[in-house]
């Protein structure tokens, strides 16, 4: 038995055919083929479940995350109303009888009419009375449609005002400043010091729009700075009522205590007694509330009824707001 060869470093294929680990690729025999490429591995049972886990994930978030919306991250514009998914829509549409935001919060409770309050196709609120009474009181009209008997005028007795629309209302509140009739003819041909050009509103609002977190206190201010000095007063697009608690003083001030997310949306301060046609006869402010986080951001103390909070939550005096 000698010692190998140096110069042979391999041996020869057997007569198998099979190659020996230390045999280079062309000592194989020709029905073999060396491959040089590396052993796939197989994944991880978890790498290849990921895809499952992920899905899952995925379909288990809330709706608004699903959907790309983030209620934190969008900030709405001052016409606007903010679903509760995230997203903006024009304040516009929000409680027209249409849901526009994916979870259709643009149409929830607050937008329905009183219980003593007929709600118009249009999603205006007027008195339940007003139901086929003979003379239309929803500007589409369909407080008029589908009545059983056939529309006749309703007669105004003695001591009530006859609108041009047929409506009847207190004598008494002819000519007192205040659009109680639907067509405002209450406060047409009053006796009323215009001066010798068409009369000029100038209504201001203090201030135009507001950002606030619920369980706070609205304050908004309107005044006529023109030459009239016209009353003014506060109501809502639609006929839908001030909010509970709230306050119109009768000298432009409109306070709404324990403001709630569903009373954000737009506010109009109009000049009492004069038409709608009139040029600035009313304005618009909005209001925007934001959810309340109660751990974080709820004062310790709540201010009295005759104080406002300020953003620091400190209590001062209703008549220092405003106050130059």
């Amino acid at each position: 038995m000698g010692w190998p060869n140096p110069k042979n470093n391999h041996t020869k294929p057997t007569s198998s055919g099979s190659c020996n680990s230390m045999a280079t690729p062309s000592a194989c025999a020709p029905t073999r083929l060396h491959s040089t490429r590396p052993r796939r591995r197989r994944l991880p049972l978890r790498l290849l479940l990921l895809p499952l886990l992920l899905a899952a994930l995925f379909d288990a978030l809330p709706t608004s995350a699903a959907r790309g919306y983030s209620s934190y991250a969008t900030v709405c514009q001052p016409d606007e109303y903010k679903c509760r998914a995230g997203n903006c829509i024009d304040s516009a549409r929000r409680c027209d009888r249409v849901p526009d935001c994916p979870d259709g919060d643009d149409e929830d409770a607050s937008c329905r009419c009183a219980a003593n309050q007929f709600r118009c196709r249009n999603g205006d609120c007027v008195s339940s009375n007003a139901q086929c009474n003979g003379y239309q009181d929803c500007r589409d009209g369909s407080d008029e449609e589908d009545c059983s008997e056939p529309a006749y005028v309703v007669p105004c007795t003695g001591s009530q005002f006859r609108c041009n629309n047929g409506q009847c209302i207190n004598a008494a509140a002819r000519c007192d400043g205040y659009t109680d009739c639907a067509d405002s003819s209450d406060e047409i041909s009053c006796t009323v010091d215009f001066p010798a050009s068409n009369p000029e509103l100038n209504l201001k609002t203090y201030p135009e729009s507001q950002i606030i977190k619920e369980s706070r206190e609205v304050i908004f201010r309107c005044r006529d700075e023109g030459s009239l000095r016209a009353r003014v007063k506060w109501t809502r697009p639609g006929g839908r009522p001030l909010p509970i608690g709230a306050r119109d003083n009768g000298d432009g001030r409109l306070e709404i205590p324990n403001i709630r997310v569903e009373d954000s949306g737009p506010y109009i301060c109009e000049a009492a007694g004069y038409p709608r046609h009139v040029s600035g006869q009313q304005v618009t402010v909005h209001l925007t509330v934001e959810k309340l986080n109660p751990d974080n951001e709820r004062p310790p103390t709540a201010c009295r009824a005759y104080q406002a909070t300020c953003r620091d939550n400190q209590c001062i005096d209703k008549s220092q707001i405003c106050d130059g």
